[in-house]
């Protein structure tokens, strides 16, 4: 199904004849007024993720760069760059304890993360660097400069002109060698967007001595993950490379696998509600999803402008927090049930315990968290198809659905397992 944004767009390359314009030169500049005529440019220009383009780009391979404030460049360049996936091993960090107001808070916005993340101490250990103080941050006018970028289709280098674009940086700290520009992101994805750390980058080269350090921080259920990158061509937008990541947390993230075996066991097997068996495979983006709730209810359509889910993963995600009777839906909208408001309250341990309870309450999940955490690994797919066919799971039935299906469940007790402590403290 189409969202506003799909539509939007479909409009206005029809309207615009654009996809034979860039085909005969390469590219197209539109203007935010154009853009206006159909809908707000704000939701029809701001894709942080490849997955977050409109259907029609997705489609025809485009993408869209700012050049100024007012004048956007739709072309088949390459905007994007993979997040590396990061491991389980974590740093634990302490927030001072004379500071107060970031005591047990919970984090809702990429400007507390930030204070977290700079108060504990998270981002001087990352950088190694000494004197860190955050100096720059908010929205602010590019300078004038010139780059190339990688073109997906001829698989050249297209020049672009960028003069007084709006950029945002989330939070700059300087230290006695280095300043560093982080951007900080609340959801969970498989890429980002070159651009939020390019342009800030260009900017500022030229407005300090010292070499800059460009990061990426992702906060999530407790969790930050910080990765860093550089840039080896100045002029070269798809020059960026990575350099090396780290996991931290604030509090002591992993939970003693007796303590989450009893979790799962306490709660009887429920009947199999009317919802579609899970088909999330990522379990810390379904915690994700409830954090983002926590903040506003949401149709699908939000879900996906505001928060980077394409409408078959907003889908999809929605209805595993439903499943897990987490989440209601009405006219389309969904927003957390008097369960999933209270586990939102939760501190982390208690919080992770009781999603272990309420998946305890699906016989798939409770019997494959139950040997996934007793033997150290997630069992495999075909032990999961085998108490999947034995537990009558509703509307899966051919081998292929199954088998798509058990790799969600293995995914989720993969979560599960990451978090497990044995006795002995490993």
């Amino acid at each position: 199904m189409e969202s506003k944004t799909d539509a939007a767009w479909e409009e206005l390359l029809k309207q615009n004849e654009i996809l034979a314009v860039v085909d005969q030169k390469g590219f197209y500049d539109i203007t935010a007024d154009c853009i206006k005529k159909v809908r707000e440019p704000r939701l029809m220009t701001k894709f942080d993720h490849h997955d977050d383009l409109p259907l029609p780009f997705l489609k025809n391979h485009l993408s869209i760069m700012p050049k100024s404030r007012n004048l956007f460049t739709i072309s088949h360049q390459q905007m994007f760059s993979p997040l590396k996936k990061v491991g389980s091993l974590f740093s634990e960090k302490t927030i001072p304890s004379y500071i107060e107001s970031l005591k047990d808070v919970r984090i809702t916005s990429e400007a507390l993360a930030l204070n977290c993340a700079y108060s504990s101490g998270i981002l001087s250990d990352f950088l190694d660097e000494k004197g860190l103080v955050p100096t720059i941050s908010g929205r602010m006018s590019s300078s004038a400069f010139s780059f190339d970028i990688l073109n997906v289709e001829t698989k050249k280098k297209d020049r672009i002109n960028v003069d007084g674009s709006q950029i945002e940086i989330d939070g700059g700290y300087e230290g006695e060698r280095y300043l560093t520009l982080v951007e900080a992101k609340m959801s969970l994805q498989p890429d980002f967007l070159i651009r939020q750390l390019y342009y800030p980058f260009r900017l500022w080269s030229q407005q300090v001595h010292k070499p800059i350090r460009l990061v990426y921080l992702v906060y999530s259920n407790g969790l930050y993950r910080l990765y860093e990158y550089q840039m080896k061509d100045l002029f070269y937008y798809n020059s960026i490379a990575f350099v090396g990541e780290k996991n931290y947390a604030v509090t002591e993230l992993q939970i003693d696998k007796e303590i989450m075996m009893k979790a799962v066991e306490a709660m009887p097997v429920a009947p199999e509600p009317n919802i579609p068996f899970p088909q999330a495979n990522c379990f810390e983006r379904v915690i994700n999803l409830l954090e983002l709730l926590a903040k506003n209810d949401q149709d699908r359509d939000s879900l996906s402008d505001e928060y980077q889910f394409v409408p078959r993963q907003a889908d999809y995600y929605m209805n595993a927090c439903r499943y897990l009777g987490l989440v209601e839906k009405e006219n389309g909208r969904a927003t957390l049930s008097p369960e999933g408001r209270r586990l939102g309250s939760l501190p982390y341990k208690e919080r992770q315990l009781a999603l272990l309870q309420k998946m305890g309450e699906h016989r798939v999940l409770r019997e494959s968290l139950l040997r996934s955490l007793k033997m150290g690994r997630t069992v495999e797919d075909r032990e999961i198809v085998d108490i999947m066919q034995r537990s009558h799971v509703l509307n899966v039935k051919s081998a292929a659905t199954l088998f798509r299906r058990a790799n969600c469940v293995k995914n989720w007790c993969q979560w599960a397992t990451d978090i497990a402590r044995s006795d002995n403290g490993h």
